[in-house]
């Protein structure tokens, strides 16, 4: 039980040079971000006629 409470909680599940790096990662989450504007445009428009009302 005290073995569990001190080791780390995260275990790398891919080799360290299969993992993405920074870089790749933030123009990844950029991409998705860019994927969904539509839906975030609609729902800020919705929120804001409904605040009118």
């Amino acid at each position: 039980m005290l073995n569990v409470l001190k080791m780390s909680g995260t275990f790398p599940s891919q080799p360290v040079d299969e993992r993405y790096a920074t870089g790749k990662l933030v123009r990844r989450l950029c991409a998705l971000a860019w994927q969904f504007r539509a839906d975030c445009l609609w729902s800020q428009g919705l929120s804001v006629l409904m605040r009118l009302q």
